[in-house]
């Protein structure tokens, strides 16, 4: 038996008797779980690929069972089943998106942690233009009192 590829979904039967349909195989193999897509080959065999990753798991166990279609005895109409794990590349390519994610998901877990201890920001300083400056310097000494007013900070702080 193979290595079990990474968000392994695929699995590979081989052993098939030649007359056994799709519908047969969906018959035998949908006990294990929801099956997504059967890619039959001509030959003794195909791959099923399943909706979740612990259904492989279920059909790995009918590998060794032998099949025969009705009580037909002719070679065409039985086979001895082989299931194994089967490397196929939506299977990787969802394991790989679903790794990504998990990854932005704690990262974004740890900055919001981080945050959470961080001290607090110092309060926004407002910047003023050489004129802007000049002129409320200008007001201020001039004793304006509404220019306060005006202003919704406090200019001495």
């Amino acid at each position: 038996m193979r290595e079990r590829p990474p968000g392994c979904k695929t699995v590979f039967v081989g052993g098939l008797p030649e007359n056994a349909t799709e519908a047969l195989i969906v018959e035998v193999f949908g006990q294990c779980g929801d099956i997504i897509a059967i890619r039959k080959s001509k030959k003794n065999f195909c791959h099923i690929r399943f909706a979740e990753e612990f259904t492989v798991d279920r059909a790995l166990f009918l590998s060794g069972y032998r099949m025969r279609l009705g009580s037909s005895t002719d070679k065409k109409d039985t086979g001895r089943l082989h299931v194994d794990f089967a490397q196929a590349r939506d299977d990787l390519y969802e394991w790989e998106c679903r790794q990504r994610l998990y990854a932005r998901e704690e990262r974004h877990r740890r900055r919001m942690e981080e945050d959470r201890f961080r001290p607090p920001s110092p309060p926004l300083i407002v910047h003023y233009s050489d004129h802007e400056c000049s002129q409320l310097g200008d007001k201020i000494k001039g004793g304006a009192p509404r220019l306060i007013e005006e202003y919704p900070f406090n200019v001495f702080d």
